[in-house]
């Protein structure tokens, strides 16, 4: 709001959004390639073994663990794999180190719902290894695997296609993209909407494990969000 009121251009730092790979799964999704997209499944997660006093396992100041650092590439894939913003969410969350992870969150899945009828899985995690988006269609299937690494990335389909565009610099195209955004007024491809979105979106993660897996209702139409 403060933005808007003065003017001033915002993008969130998502990296992907500016990814030949992710702007091919949009499509894909976008023009129905493989017809209906029906189920999605998306990891994002790493193996920890580094100074358990580091700031990522401290909460007062990472926010939380896996799930707000992996866990956003995971949320992301799912709604671009799907072309839509989710309708409600049910999570779970395990930990299998507990004396390393006591103050953040190890290991996450959540089950997403959208208005057409597609779901969507995703894990993430600090104590496993994860880098894979895989959509499944009426008529087919596409993933990316690896799916949200700094690179290179790799895809491929049903249809027996390899996708291979030229490795690039993903911060590099970032920058360019809203550099774009501020000359020439070209879309802004991260707007801080989306990171407003994903963080509600987190929130109700949290909420839902609280509750020991409650479904949790997603209300962000109202936001006019592009995926």
């Amino acid at each position: 709001n403060a933005c808007n009121e003065h003017k001033v251009k915002l993008s969130v730092g998502y990296r992907m959004q500016s990814d030949p790979y992710t702007h091919e799964v949009k499509k894909y999704v976008g023009e129905k390639t493989f017809g209906d997209v029906l189920f999605v499944s998306s990891d994002a997660g790493y193996v920890s073994n580094g100074n358990p006093n580091q700031w990522r396992l401290n909460k007062k100041l990472s926010g939380g663990g896996a799930l707000m650092n992996m866990g956003v590439y995971a949320i992301q894939t799912s709604i671009y794999g799907t072309g839509q913003n989710p309708i409600s969410v049910s999570a779970q969350e395990f930990s299998t180190r507990p004396d390393y992870f006591k103050d953040t969150d190890e290991t996450i899945t959540a089950q997403f719902k959208f208005e057409n009828g597609a779901v969507a899985h995703m894990m993430t995690s600090h104590n496993a290894n994860g880098n894979r988006l895989k959509c499944h269609c009426s008529k087919g299937w596409f993933e990316l695997d690896p799916a949200h690494s700094y690179g290179p990335i790799s895809g491929r389909t049903s249809n027996g296609d390899v996708l291979k565009f030229p490795h690039k610099r993903q911060q590099a195209l970032q920058m360019d993209d809203f550099a774009k955004h501020i000359l020439l007024d070209s879309k802004n491809l991260a707007p801080g909407e989306m990171g407003k979105r994903d963080m509600i979106i987190v929130e109700a993660i949290y909420k839902s494990i609280r509750e020991g897996g409650q479904e949790q209702l997603l209300s962000l139409g109202d936001l006019g969000i592009v995926v």
